[in-house]
């Protein structure tokens, strides 16, 4: 059982916690979520949330229900989980290196996918070395899988480093046994962030004609993509006004965070609602101007700007230690010993990643708490 378990269903079981606790607002979830349904299909595009930000095979389960068309998993972890939920409709967006990993996933494919029918799985490739070893591990499974060329349009990380290399993967797909050629897979996340919307388009512009370059290049081999798949939450505006997608793999938008408030949206779309927080206590307060709260870097990611807190403008957080932070505040303050305080997590994905499950709220009463399953390592 869970600590907090005993509060769900129970008016005002919010406010009685054991904290730290990682909170999410129902609601705003699926009302983000439909959100960016909508405005991916105006833009002739399916949304494909990615799964690395909640990480949580309810959520991802509720996001389908909601419209998604299917999932994004980072790795294959996360994809081994949402499988094992059920949800079959998933893209691997990283290239799999390591046998057991892609043999333990087709093992759980052969248990979800009966044989002889269509295998709405996904993965990526951008070596002949990563196509063979999915047929290795494919042998003998009697189902085949979906293969995107995963192209790399600037931010050299992953992906095929030009139109040659990319029609040799895909002409090699064509030709698989196991393996069907899809499409194709641009994502760049260095630009996720820029906060000026008018260099983030500058930047971002740079790799979309890449992009354009290599799909007519693949066009012109006649290796058209089926898919186009890529861009996140912070590129999603442009993205759509690009017209070069027909799925999208925002995550981030069903929570948001300091890093995505700082981000200017330009004139085409509207920020979404921030639906996940984190919720501390006050265990000192004995200077003035100062308090001290039961969370800190084991609790909230250290790798960009502070938390803010919630309703509390004005405050400021500074880590002070593993499991301590310090709020700051003008003057003496008001009396905080033993009081909650929620702060806006600064980059949702990895504070996710610090917690064992998702403290569900509908005003002030706890509904559900939901495991974030999808952490750890195969």
């Amino acid at each position: 059982m869970t600590a907090n378990a005993d509060l769900i269903g129970q008016p005002g079981g919010a406010r009685l916690l054991t904290t730290p606790a990682l909170i999410v607002d129902g609601e705003l979830l699926e009302r983000n979520t439909r959100s960016m349904v909508e405005l991916a299909a105006k833009a002739g595009m399916k949304l494909r949330p990615h799964a690395k930000t909640h990480k949580c095979s309810e959520l991802g389960k509720r996001q389908i229900q909601w419209g998604a068309s299917g999932l994004c998993c980072a790795t294959p972890h996360e994809a081994l989980v949402m499988l094992g939920a059920g949800i079959g409709d998933l893209l691997l967006t990283a290239p799999v290196t390591q046998p057991r990993q892609a043999s333990a996933i087709a093992a759980a494919l052969q248990r979800l996918c009966p044989s002889g029918q269509p295998c709405e799985f996904s993965v990526v490739v951008d070596s002949i070395c990563g196509i063979e070893l999915w047929e290795e591990a494919l042998k003998g499974a009697r189902l085949q899988i979906n293969a995107l060329v995963d192209l790399d349009i600037g931010m050299q990380r992953t992906g095929a480093p030009d139109s040659p290399a990319a029609i040799e993967l895909a002409t090699r797909l064509s030709a698989s046994p196991s393996m069907k050629y899809a499409g194709v897979q641009a994502y760049s996340g260095l630009v996720q962030h820029i906060e000026s919307f008018e260099e983030r388009q500058r930047v971002y512009g740079t790799h979309l004609q890449k992009l354009k370059a290599v799909l007519d290049g693949l066009r012109a081999a006649g290796l058209a993509p089926t898919i186009v798949s890529g861009g996140g939450t912070g590129s999603f505006p442009i993205d759509a006004a690009s017209g070069l997608f027909n799925e999208h793999q925002a995550g981030s938008f069903v929570f948001m965070d300091v890093e995505y408030g700082r981000v200017a949206w330009g004139t085409s779309m509207v920020p979404f609602d921030v639906s996940i927080w984190l919720r501390g206590h006050v265990i000192s307060q004995n200077h003035p101007g100062i308090a001290t709260v039961n969370l800190g870097t084991k609790s909230l990611s250290s790798d960009s700007f502070a938390p803010g807190v919630r309703g509390q403008p004005d405050w400021t957080f500074q880590f002070f230690g593993d499991e301590y932070g310090k709020l700051q505040f003008a003057g003496p303050g008001e009396p905080l010993w033993g009081k909650t305080v929620d702060f806006v997590l600064p980059h949702c994905d990895p504070t996710v990643n610090l917690h064992s499950e998702y403290h569900v709220l509908h005003g002030d009463t706890l509904i559900a708490i939901w495991p974030i399953d999808g952490r750890g390592v195969l």
